[in-house]
């Protein structure tokens, strides 16, 4: 079981209004091993959870800005899940053929209600937007076959089919209208992972994988003939995307080895992409797509790693090449006014590389640090692709005596300045280092009468920074404010005492 409360949270520059949360939780695991290696499982969840957006996705430029400009505000007023599965999972079949075998089945269903005031200059405007869903049923099954002593293989299927009801909303308390067309997503796929070690320094790996997704709409609830016509001509969308890499991981010595992978990928468009339409909570008409396309990228990744006793080294670049992205709000004019559309846009590249490392540089003491850098680029137009973090990473020091039940550790996030932005979306953000100390005494080390009981204090922010995460979204048509974009708690103060049973 979890409970957390909290109110509106305090900055350097000040309260963030409308930030406070209210998040009830519990789930439960129940298992049963039936058999040497055999085990069945079933997993339960619930939450509801209510939360205010005082700034941030969907609530940008926030609610707390200077007087007479735009407050927007945003709550989340029941964010149910409910969610259980069951599984089974077995070591050894077929004689001892089968290495490794998993089936797990799931249902999932959400439901959220929100409650938007655009602009808190007008309080007596408010919509109250209903998300009823989605309900969705899944599972996935695995299993591993030894073909000989250097070659194994692996393969599987899963599949989930999503229910989405329209969307109704409210606008100053009246009648509930539809906004959505009821939907339908029905996804299965197959997978084959082939591992081969012709030398024992070598292992060489190959998969492929079929998909079939379906997106079926209901639009009939639409009255205006020409936005419906958008929907029925297209009627339901099937994509059947054939996706598959091929890597490999070379040991030059013992503690040092060279690994390479290149693979597919693909990203079918949500439902509620595609069915996004009229006019939601700002006064935009949003114009439906359904033929919008599935992003598609081929993924490029090589690397080394280094693993001594004391200390240890990984560093590996990658590059994404994508084809087809999705714009969620790609302008356009519809009978002559604005309007904004879910749009291929063309092709884009992420690239970057990504390092860590640890150092145990005396006893009881560990070093460790990570750091990435991501770049972004709209190859159609060259222009940077928005919400793309700088260099950013972690650096780390930890002390706990050899053997003892203690630790404490100082660790210092950090990021660089954003200034390579995409000026239609975004400004530059300034870098930020913010330094955390946080310990933990297991007592149970202390007390036989005190089993699995930890004993944690952390102070985040230590010295109250004031900073940004620069994919923070933001609504640059208001100035910047603690809100837009909003800004991360100052110095904050954690003790809990943990018990698991």
């Amino acid at each position: 079981g979890n409970y957390r409360e909290a109110s509106d949270y305090d900055t350097p520059e000040g309260e963030i209004n409308k930030s406070a949360y209210e998040a009830p939780s519990g789930d439960a695991r129940l298992g049963y091993t039936f058999a040497p290696g055999h085990r069945v499982e079933f997993i339960g969840r619930y939450s509801d959870v209510y939360r205010e957006r005082g700034g941030g996705q969907f609530g940008a430029p926030g609610a707390t800005n200077p007087p007479g400009s735009l407050q927007r505000e945003q709550t989340d007023r029941t964010l149910q899940e409910r969610f259980f599965s069951f599984g089974y999972r077995g070591e050894s079949l077929w004689d001892g053929r089968l290495t490794d075998t998993e089936f797990t089945f799931y249902r999932r269903r959400l439901y959220t209600e929100v409650n938007v005031v655009p602009n808190t200059n007008n309080p007596a405007t408010f919509v109250d937007v209903t998300v009823v869903g989605p309900t969705v049923w899944g599972g996935r099954g695995d299993t591993t076959l030894g073909l000989a002593d250097n070659v194994s293989l692996t393969v599987g299927g899963d599949w989930y089919l999503e229910s989405r009801p329209g969307g109704l909303r409210s606008v100053r308390g009246g009648p509930d209208s539809q906004t959505a067309p009821d939907s339908e997503q029905l996804s299965y796929g197959a997978f084959g992972l082939v591992a081969w070690a012709p030398v024992e320094a070598l292992t060489l790996e190959g998969s492929v994988r079929v998909d079939r997704v379906r997106t079926s709409l209901d639009p009939t609830f639409i009255t205006d003939p020409l936005t419906r016509d958008l929907f029925t001509e297209a009627g339901d969308r099937t994509n059947t995307p054939v996706t598959g890499s091929i890597g490999a991981v070379y040991d030059v010595t013992n503690e040092i080895s060279l690994f390479g992978n290149v693979g597919t990928a693909f990203r079918a468009p949500s439902v509620t992409e595609i069915t996004a339409v009229g006019l939601g909570v700002n006064p935009v008409f949003r114009l439906p797509n359904a033929d919008i396309d599935p992003e598609k990228a081929i993924n490029y990744e090589a690397g080394v790693r280094i693993f001594y006793p004391t200390w240890s080294v990984q560093v590996a670049g990658f590059v994404n090449d994508l084809e087809d992205l999705i714009d969620r709000n790609a302008p356009i004019t519809f009978n002559d006014t604005p309007a904004v559309q879910i749009q291929n846009i063309g092709e884009a590249r992420v690239s970057g590389v990504e390092m860590q490392t640890s150092w145990e540089f005396a006893p009881g003491f560990l070093f460790r640090a990570n750091a990435t850098y991501t770049r972004g680029t709209d190859l159609d137009t060259g222009a940077p692709l928005a919400q793309i973090m700088p260099w950013n990473g972690l650096a780390a020091v930890r002390w706990s005596p050899a053997g003892g039940p203690f630790f404490v550790e100082a660790a210092l996030d950090w990021a660089l300045d954003q200034d390579r932005v995409d000026v239609a979306q975004e400004r530059p953000t300034e870098g930020y280092a913010v330094l955390n100390i946080s310990s933990a005494l297991e007592l149970a080390e202390l007390s036989p009468h005190l089993p699995n009981a930890a004993l944690r204090f952390n102070i985040e922010n230590v010295f109250d920074e004031a900073y940004r995460l620069p994919t923070t979204p933001e609504n640059i048509a208001f100035p910047v404010s603690p809100s837009n974009p909003l800004l991360q708690p100052g110095r904050n103060f954690l003790v809990s005492l943990q018990f698991r049973i």
